[in-house]
């Protein structure tokens, strides 16, 4: 199998992804690009506040909420805070069961690389994603067979438990990890065999002697979390569709995101 490697680089975007600086208290970044107001309701007048779950490599570039540089879903929120007619994005940091589980409160969305399939309620996706499959250098997945007597592990509160319970149908049981970082650290001290994440997530957190070596194609999307019963959800939808009209959304995933479409496809059950 050949060797996948993600360069994560930031860079200065064009038009739509305007530069975005501190502004007052340490999370909260202030948007140059503000647009129109469109009647958007944040918790915190005037701020887009956004929850995430870091480390989140690729998406979320730096070592807290207080000291973010870029990253695909740091540099959407501002672009969405511009389009949203807001002048400021405020970042919290949240446990990622929180997030996945749909039962985080006090925010107006949270971009955590949630699939629209998951718990709670989600705008229109940003990104698609399927299911990658990371391994330690020298573990091979060439079929379902082979993916079937591995020991499994995944990021609690994910899809991908689900999917591999209902169609890789392991013989080990599956371990669970409360993050992705542990999660590859577990992988990393050979705890488990092979880990299932989306694709985007394994390309961007595989370190030297790992490597994406398949996916499972589940044709998910990341899309963003909001409180049930949003009154905001329609206009955060329209958002997305203007980021992807014009180009941004497409701008960001080469920036960040890395090939996902050169990882071999494995068929499953």
């Amino acid at each position: 199998m050949r060797k996948i490697s993600v360069v994560l680089a930031v860079v200065v975007l064009g038009a739509g992804l305007g530069a975005c600086g501190k502004h007052g208290a340490k999370n909260v970044y202030s948007c140059p690009n503000k647009g129109s107001g469109v009647g958007f309701e944040g918790v915190k007048k005037g701020k887009l506040t956004v929850q995430t779950s870091l480390p989140a490599k690729s998406f979320w570039t730096g070592a807290d909420v207080d000291h973010l540089t870029g990253g695909y879903e740091f540099e959407l929120a501002k672009d969405l805070c511009a389009q949203l007619g807001l002048g400021r994005v405020r970042v919290v940091d949240k446990p990622f069961a929180s997030l996945a589980s749909g039962e985080t409160t006090d925010f107006d969305i949270a971009l955590a690389e949630l699939t629209t399939s998951g718990r709670g309620t989600h705008s229109t996706g940003y990104l698609a994603t399927d299911q990658g499959i990371a391994v330690n250098t020298g573990t091979v997945v060439p079929n379902l067979a082979a993916a079937k007597k591995l020991t499994w592990g995944v990021e609690s509160g994910t899809t991908s438990g689900a999917y591999l319970a209902e169609h890789v149908k392991p013989t080990s049981a599956t371990k669970s990890f409360a993050s992705a970082e542990s999660l590859f650290a577990a992988l990393k001290a050979k705890d488990v065999d092979a880990v299932l994440v989306p694709t985007r997530v394994a390309l961007a957190n595989v370190e030297s002697g790992q490597q994406v070596v398949g996916q499972f194609a589940t044709h998910e999307q990341f899309g963003a979390l909001l409180p049930k019963g949003s009154p905001n959800t329609k206009l955060v939808n329209a958002a997305i569709a203007k980021l992807q009209a014009n180009g941004t959304l497409a701008k960001l995933e080469k920036s960040f995101s890395g090939p996902a479409t050169a990882v071999p496809y494995i068929a499953a059950g």
